[in-house]
């Protein structure tokens, strides 16, 4: 049940992702934290060598949700997001709550 859950999760993962990832958007939604933490690795992997090579903008906007659909109406992937961000010596901002502005670096991670 739980490889069942995990392949249904990549499934709308990359469906709702596949038109945004393009336009340097990242959506979490509907992820577990750990599941969300993998993509925004890769993502943020993928973005910077897109950007070494001059293929994408230099900001990467992640829409983390700001938690209202979770247990307890406490958001788990925008905090999650948020200290990946602070470990990895990204710079970003947050507009808005459930959405982080990050910049990318030409360098790899």
């Amino acid at each position: 049940m739980r490889e069942a859950n995990h392949r249904a999760a990549m499934q709308i993962f990359q469906q709702v992702n596949a038109s945004l990832l393009p336009q340097n958007i990242l959506d979490l939604h509907g992820l577990h934290v750990d599941e969300a933490l993998h993509h925004l690795s890769q993502v943020l992997t993928d973005k910077n060598l897109e950007l070494s090579q001059g293929l994408c903008q230099p900001q990467l906007s992640v829409i983390t949700g700001r938690g209202n659909r979770s247990q307890g109406g406490v958001a788990r992937i925008r905090p999650a997001v948020l200290d990946y961000l602070k470990n990895h010596h990204f710079s970003y901002t947050e507009p808005k709550t459930g959405l982080v502005l990050v910049t990318l670096h030409k360098e790899l991670l």
